[in-house]
């Protein structure tokens, strides 16, 4: 299920049963024509909204995931 330009999109409704992670998202793209580029790249800044796990379960994730602190 895909929100339409500029509606709202009630992603809990979507996956009320999936165990998913929401967060700060970015998308980077430039427009090319063959080899050249036709606008300078455009940045847009947007935010998943997905239900938190429990705090257990993120802990356990995160702990088995040491390549990813820093």
């Amino acid at each position: 299920m895909a929100a339409l330009s500029g509606s709202v999109w009630r992603i809990w409704e979507a996956y009320e049963n999936a165990p998913f992670f929401g967060g700060d998202a970015t998308l980077t793209y430039k427009l090319m024509k063959g080899g050249n580029q036709v606008l300078a790249p455009q940045i847009i800044r947007f935010r998943i909204g997905g239900r938190n796990p429990d705090d257990a379960r993120c802990r356990a994730y995160t702990e088995s995931r040491p390549e990813l602190c820093f």
